[in-house]
């Protein structure tokens, strides 16, 4: 008797596993997917915190314009797979004196570095900075 009862316990489980499955797969990859894109924005933080130091620090040795430091910033984005920087100098650099400090600020929007559209974070930018003192005049 108790063979009966537990086979037919059995024959009555055997979509338990499709159904759990099918709950259960969609939040794992959601898990996961998540994961992936948060790596991907705290690594391209820490590129466009690296463009912005390039810029600044280009900006520091060398005279430069600001459309040449914000080609500086992109130049560097654009080789490690970022795209759509905005970069804004403060104060003009061409002007900037000997000891004066120069900002370069660059942002991007989280939504064209994303590789899922990120429902979640959908006006959210991704901003840095970097301010390094003029260290010579230049003619």
């Amino acid at each position: 008797m108790n063979r009966k009862l537990l086979s037919r316990r059995r024959k009555n489980r055997t979509g338990a596993a499709a159904v759990e499955l099918a709950i259960v797969l969609p939040l794992f990859f959601l898990v996961i997917f998540g994961m992936i894109e948060f790596g991907r924005g705290m690594m391209a933080m820490q590129i466009i915190t690296n463009a912005a130091r390039e810029g600044a620090r280009a900006c520091a040795v060398s005279p430069l314009t600001e459309s040449e430091v914000a080609t500086i910033c992109s130049d560097y984005a654009e080789a490690c797979g970022i795209s759509g920087l905005s970069t804004e100098v403060s104060p003009d650099p061409t002007t900037a004196i000997r000891g004066e400090p120069v900002a370069v600020n660059v942002s991007v929007n989280f939504s064209d570095i994303a590789w899922l559209p990120p429902f979640w974070a959908k006006n959210t930018v991704l901003r840095s900075a970097s301010t390094m003192r003029k260290e010579r005049e230049f003619d």
